[in-house]
């Protein structure tokens, strides 16, 4: 699954203003899947970054109705 949100502001001065961002599960095996999810903000249409956010993870599945616990580390750059 893949979500992108894009966000382009306009004032007087014609800024304009990104959020990309992609969320994805993916399944390893019928207990364990692999989460993965990146944020880029900027400024000026791919200009200045603004944020940075680097999101992996490992969660383990507790039941079939996809109930599951996640160990993740997010990385944030600013």
């Amino acid at each position: 699954m893949a979500l992108i949100f894009c966000n382009f502001s306009f004032s007087q001065k014609s800024d304009i203003e990104n959020w990309f961002i992609y969320v994805g599960n993916q399944k390893i095996n019928d207990n364990w899947n692999w989460h993965h999810e990146v944020q880029y903000r900027n400024f000026d249409f791919i200009g200045d970054t603004n944020q940075l956010l680097l999101s992996p993870g490992i969660g383990h599945n507790l039941t079939e109705d996809n109930y599951n616990l996640l160990l993740g580390y997010r990385f944030i750059q600013m």
